[in-house]
């Protein structure tokens, strides 16, 4: 019974009905938090707001996560920034203030934040602990608890009288199963307890009350203290690892063998896909610091980019990510071939495997996980042609192919009428140690917002999908954004500026959100280098910095 209901509650419907009950809820008039629709006589956590806002011990971070829950659960819903409590959107908002000094110390926190708070989304969603946890909830533990132990007791006195409670004389063995049982049932239901004592929600339930002098304070310690050796700071709360997904790579490997047709003919295309080109890596340091560095701006400024790169952005978003993937691989490839690049190479190796990195994961979701990006239903038909042109094209080898892409304008006109002028761009981005150097910075920043983009056109109910199976980078970036105000929660964001921004109705009035643009292209000039203009100190990752 208890997990059918935790089912219903975890469900899309049983969010929006009931994100507004039994959630710590923060009230900026008495700086506060209370538990939303309970009564008023429930205890009152008191919350040192700006000692949590700035705050960055571990626990602070768990109760921060505790009080932006309610704000998570409606975004997970599907409701507007503009369609919540106000109340919600303050506590939502509170711990990610704008224009905060940016170090890695920083970035660190708002991602062990947002672990926190989608671990405890999906407990929510695909396990009891929204049912357990509640009040109903415990009712249902002492009950089921007081059950087990007036069940054992019968069978104790029973077992001392077995000749007035029993026809027959039980047999000895059975007796020793039923022992076993009832210590079983007793062993999980003292396991259970000691998780609800030591989960989240129990920690700040017992946070020392002003009122009562910290008369909490030592009951509150020792869950503490086993909560932070079971689950210490520097153990993610998710996979913490994003798919790897080479274009070129799976097209040169050769799926004519019998096992891969043999999956094709059984519908099991996918599985095989995954198995042999899919790859998993490690989401690094650097990588959320050029996402944190570019959603933490109090605007989204667009990135200044040469017009052939330009161009390719405004395509179909999944062209773009295409084209851009195959123009980071041969933008690396071209690197790496320069004798006099193996210093600079070493040096930059940090934003280069940001670049590689990001480039196959998009490519990844692309392949994998269309739903999550907002891009049309013939994605698979475009993935098709494109293999097509390659392997006419490429004789088999990713470096012949790589070798002759800038010199062949029409090496894709089959696939997408691609032009070429974009991958010309690359003799000249590694003539030099500083074009190479600005060019990766552009390339970064470029992948940076395509993810951006991608995060906030997707929907939440892929995302609450995508939980059950570790967790997905774009997620992170998706509540990091919500925070913010960013994406279609608010704030739209698109690829390059294409009109206005969208009507939205709130009590009363009608206004238009804003749209960030992330891209605007730099006027052709005679210019060797017009990707210069592009990189901004504010979001590029120092080449000296380490894990």
């Amino acid at each position: 019974m208890g997990r059918i209901w935790a089912l219903k509650c975890g469900s899309q419907k049983g969010l929006k009905s009931s994100a507004i009950s039994s959630i710590i809820v923060f009230d900026a008039s008495t700086q506060t938090t209370r538990v939303a629709n309970e009564s008023s006589k429930r205890r009152v956590y008191r919350v040192e707001d700006r000692h949590l806002q700035t705050d960055m011990k571990y626990s602070s971070i768990v109760k921060r996560a505790l009080h932006s829950n309610l704000g998570v659960h409606e975004v997970f819903a599907g409701r507007k920034i503009y369609q919540m409590e106000p109340d919600t959107v303050i506590t939502f908002q509170y711990y990610f203030p704008e224009n905060q000094a940016m170090t890695e110390r920083h970035t660190q926190v708002v991602f062990k934040l947002m672990e926190i708070e989608l671990s405890m989304m999906y407990d929510d969603l695909y396990t009891k602990a929204n049912v357990i946890q509640a009040r109903s909830g415990l009712i249902l533990r002492c009950v089921s608890l007081t059950s087990s132990i007036v069940a054992f007791v019968l069978f104790l006195l029973m077992s001392n009288n077995k000749k007035r409670h029993y026809r027959s004389q039980p047999r000895s063995d059975d007796v020793v199963v039923t022992y076993i049982l009832f210590i079983g049932a007793f062993c999980l239901e003292a396991f259970a307890t000691i998780l609800a004592i030591i989960s989240p929600r129990a920690l700040v339930s017992m946070e020392p009350d002003q009122d009562r002098h910290g008369g909490c304070s030592i009951l509150a310690r020792v869950p503490w203290s086993i909560f932070a050796k079971i689950q210490p700071e520097t153990k993610p709360w998710w996979s913490n690892s994003i798919g790897q997904y080479n274009f070129l790579n799976s097209c040169v490997a050769d799926d004519r063998s019998r096992i891969a047709q043999m999956m094709v003919k059984v519908g099991a295309k996918e599985i095989w896909t995954s198995i042999r080109h899919i790859r998993h890596a490690k989401v690094t340091t650097e990588m959320k610091n050029l996402i944190h560095q570019r959603i933490n701006r109090e605007h989204l400024e667009p990135l200044r980019m040469p017009s052939q790169l330009y161009d390719v952005v405004q395509r179909p978003f999944e062209e773009a990510l295409l084209l851009m993937h195959i123009f980071t691989d041969l933008l690396l490839f071209k690197a790496s071939q320069q004798v006099n690049m193996g210093g600079i190479m070493q040096e930059m190796h940090l934003l280069i495997d940001s670049c590689k990195g990001i480039s196959d994961y998009m490519l990844f979701l692309l392949v994998m996980h269309p739903a999550l990006l907002p891009v049309g239903g013939n994605v698979h038909d475009l993935l098709v042609r494109a293999t097509k042109s390659f392997r006419d094209r490429s004789r088999g080898s990713k470096e012949f192919f790589l070798n002759e892409l800038p010199t062949q304008s029409t090496a894709f006109q089959n696939a997408y009428n691609l032009t070429g002028e974009a991958f010309s761009l690359v003799e000249d981005m590694v003539k030099c140690e500083e074009d190479l150097r600005e060019a990766l910075r552009m390339l970064a920043d470029t992948w940076v917002g395509l993810l951006i983009y991608a995060a906030g056109k997707s929907r939440p109910e892929e995302h609450a999908r995508r939980l059950s199976m570790g967790g997905e980078l774009l997620t992170f970036i998706w509540l990091l954004m919500a925070h913010r105000q960013l994406g279609d929660l608010y704030y739209e964001v698109d690829l390059v500026e294409r009109g206005k921004g969208r009507e939205i109705y709130t009590t009363g009035a009608v206004c238009y959100t804003n749209v960030n643009v992330l891209f605007e292209h730099i006027p052709r000039r005679a210019r060797r280098h017009p990707w210069m203009e592009s990189a901004t100190p504010k979001t590029v990752l120092p080449s000296s910095s380490s894990e």
